[in-house]
């Protein structure tokens, strides 16, 4: 009798599955990749106005004597072939074109994007939201109309190794310049998609094409990051060639990440509500 009822409390007692333990904790694993990837993106946010702001703020150059004395001690007189070129500020000073559509406007688009990806931000403050949105995109075709002035204006890396490292081959240099063309589009097309997208209400496909903008975007402080892991180069062909490099590698890592998110957050179990 005892082994009976005990057998039939076990058939009655529920089980514990995957799906339950997600409730209680409140968490699906989708949310919580998500919120990682949100995190990365908004340290890299950070960082990147950190890096048009304050050091080494390429956007001033020409236009401040303290600042340039400042280039000029720590980047400028230090150089010894084996590290970034220091091109790759000073060479904005006497191109305000390029210094107030593409560098300057990248501060206000990298400082909006914590806020447009905050679900809480975007609920509770929506007028500030759509707000936000009009300086971020307002900013992200500034700073495209900046990226082709700098491949017009021949300001693209490998033009900073000139006369320390051997020319690109044509091939290479068509390569490198559609290269950079082809991310100015994709970041333009995602940027003019959200726009469409959400004149249409279709606002999940709207912040789906957000992240794909801010994926096309966000590579260069991930290329920023990488260029010191790979250390102090031999010669300044091969630092041109690591920047062209660490470029492609932080590109994939970025593009994929928005591709995951959008990935994620169509997963039905990631609206589980949090306690």
């Amino acid at each position: 009798v005892n082994h009976y009822s005990s057998t039939k409390y076990n058939m009655c007692k529920p089980t514990t599955t995957k799906s339950t333990t997600e409730e209680s904790n409140g968490v699906s694993p989708q949310s919580a990749v998500l919120k990682w990837i949100y995190l990365f993106a908004t340290f890299l946010s950070i960082f990147m106005v950190g890096w048009i702001l304050i050091y080494p703020s390429s956007w001033l150059m020409g236009f401040s004597k303290h600042h340039d004395a400042w280039i000029n001690k720590t980047l400028v007189e230090p150089y010894d072939g084996t590290q970034i070129h220091p091109k790759i500020v000073t060479k904005y000073a006497g191109h305000p074109e390029v210094q107030f559509t593409h560098t300057l406007p990248g501060a206000v688009w990298s400082a909006a994007i914590p806020f447009q990806l905050h679900k809480g931000f975007r609920k509770t403050y929506k007028t500030s939201h759509r707000r936000v949105g009009y300086c971020f995109l307002c900013s992200s075709l500034l700073m495209t109309v900046g990226m082709f002035l700098i491949v017009i204006k021949k300001l693209t890396f490998d033009y900073d190794y000139e006369g320390l490292a051997p020319p690109l081959s044509k091939f290479e240099e068509i390569q490198t310049k559609c290269t950079i063309l082809g991310m100015g589009v994709w970041f333009a097309f995602t940027s003019s998609m959200a726009v469409l997208q959400a004149r249409k209400k279709r606002f999940q496909s709207h912040k789906h094409y957000i992240y794909r903008h801010i994926g096309s975007g966000l590579w260069v402080a991930i290329q920023r990051l990488l260029i010191p892991a790979f250390g102090p180069q031999k010669n300044p062909e091969a630092m041109r060639d690591s920047f062209g490099d660490a470029a492609l590698i932080g590109f994939v890592i970025s593009v994929s990440l928005g591709e995951l998110a959008i990935y994620l957050d169509r997963q039905p179990g990631k609206h589980i509500k949090t306690q």
